[in-house]
C-alpha cells in the first residue's frame, strides 16, 4: 500500500500495521516455544548427567576400598609390602579425584538443571502472551480492514 493511498483511507493503514504486528508476535511466540523445547532438551540432559554422579561417586567408594585393602596387604607384608604401597598410593590419587569430579558433576549438574527450570517457567508466561497479542493484532487487523471498507463505500463510524 503507498503512502498516500494509506493517507486516504486510515483504516486500510491499521490494518496493514496490525497485520504486520501480528506476524512479529506471531513469529515471536513460534521462536520462544521452540525456545522452551530446547531448555527442556538441556534439563533432560541435566538429569542425565546428575545420574552419571553415581557412577562416579561408585569409582570413589571402589578405590577407596581398593586403596585400604593395599593398606592392609602392605601392612602384613611389611618390608616385602613396597608394591603394595604403590598401589596404594595410586587408590588414594583415583578415589580423591573421583570424589572431587562428583562434587563438582553435581553442582554442575544441580545448577544447569536449576537454570533450566527458571527459564521454562519464564518461558512458560512468554509463549501464551505472544500468542495472545498476535490474536488480538490479527483481530484488529481484521477489524481495521473491514471499517475501512465499510468507510469507502460510505458508511459511518
Amino acid at each position: 500500500m503507498t503512502a498516500r493511498s494509506q493517507e486516504r483511507n486510515p483504516w486500510a493503514a491499521l490494518a496493514n500495521a496490525a497485520s504486520e504486528a501480528g506476524a512479529l508476535a506471531a513469529k515471536a511466540s513460534a521462536e520462544a516455544f521452540a525456545g522452551g523445547r530446547a531448555v527442556a532438551v538441556l534439563m533432560e540432559a541435566s538429569r542425565r548427567m546428575a545420574a552419571s554422579v553415581g557412577a562416579v561417586e561408585e569409582i570413589a567408594r571402589l578405590a577407596s576400598l581398593l586403596e585400604l585393602s593395599a593398606a592392609m596387604e602392605a601392612a602384613r607384608a611389611g618390608l616385602g609390602g613396597r608394591d603394595f604401597a604403590a598401589v596404594v598410593s595410586g587408590a588414594r590419587g583415583i578415589a580423591e579425584r573421583s570424589r572431587r569430579a562428583a562434587a563438582d558433576l553435581s553442582a554442575a549438574s544441580a545448577e544447569s538443571t536449576a537454570a533450566a527450570e527458571r527459564a521454562l517457567r519464564m518461558l512458560a508466561l512468554v509463549v501464551p502472551d505472544a500468542q495472545g497479542a498476535a490474536e488480538r493484532m490479527l483481530e484488529i487487523a481484521r477489524s481495521s480492514s473491514a471499517l475501512g471498507a465499510d468507510d469507502s463505500r460510505g458508511g459511518t463510524l
